[in-house]
């Protein structure tokens, strides 16, 4: 399969490390601080659906204007960069993956996430990953403009020096699998147990998912 492709880019977060406990504890933790006790279930819904924290406030029902958007988002930040500098595994298969697709020449190999740098480097402490790939594209490159924008992608696609051809992006969202279709580009998706317990949006991201790899060795058979 990889051999279809000029470009094999990734999500890091749930989809190639194992970080959402991390994150979806520190939320929580933040934003209980200030809205009170949340729901469970709507806090994996909603959170499922969001990359960012005014995302995730407006898909759990709530006015994010009401709220201390920077200062909410800061701490949450910094909490998150913290636990990243510790030990954090990779999901199962994930290294080995990059390792394999990294020794293949004619493959640019890049990473696109909704983290900011300082929690890129954080991981790379812990796990080095930046290491197997060709460029990453983090928050702060993109500004606003988050997934399912393709601007991400776009930078991504400037920086690996591609003009044309046949690109993957791989991800665990279905905002993921959207920027990928908006840039031109295929979408794969990972299935995760978080996402399976959330059905409907499982069920929208198997329609929306040009592949569907039950782990990461899939894509080299």
């Amino acid at each position: 399969m990889v051999d279809k492709f000029d470009i094999i880019a990734y999500d890091i977060d749930n989809t190639l490390l194992d970080t959402y406990a991390i994150f979806s504890s520190i939320q929580r933790d933040v934003v209980e601080k200030v809205l009170g006790t949340l729901d469970s279930e709507r806090y994996q819904s909603a959170l499922m659906q969001s990359n960012s924290l005014q995302t995730f406030l407006k898909n759990y029902g709530v006015n994010p204007a009401d709220f201390p958007i920077e200062d909410m988002t800061n701490k949450i930040t910094e909490k998150h960069t913290q636990e990243l500098t510790k030990d954090i595994n990779w999901i199962a298969s994930g290294k080995e993956v990059l390792e394999k697709l990294s020794t293949i020449n004619n493959i640019k190999l890049g990473l696109l996430t909704a983290s900011f740098r300082c929690m890129v480097e954080a991981m790379d402490q812990s796990v080095q990953i930046s290491s197997y790939v060709d460029a990453v594209v983090t928050r702060d490159d993109v500004g606003e403009k988050l997934k399912p924008h393709p601007r991400g992608l776009q930078i991504l696609q400037e920086a690996l020096n591609v003009e044309s051809g046949n690109f993957l992006y791989i991800g665990d969202a279905l905002h993921d699998l959207e920027a990928a279709h908006k840039a031109g580009w295929q979408a794969g998706m990972i299935v995760r147990p978080n996402i399976q317990a959330q059905k409907e949006e499982f069920k929208k991201m198997k329609q929306k998912a040009d592949f569907v790899f039950r782990n990461h060795l899939e894509i080299l058979s």
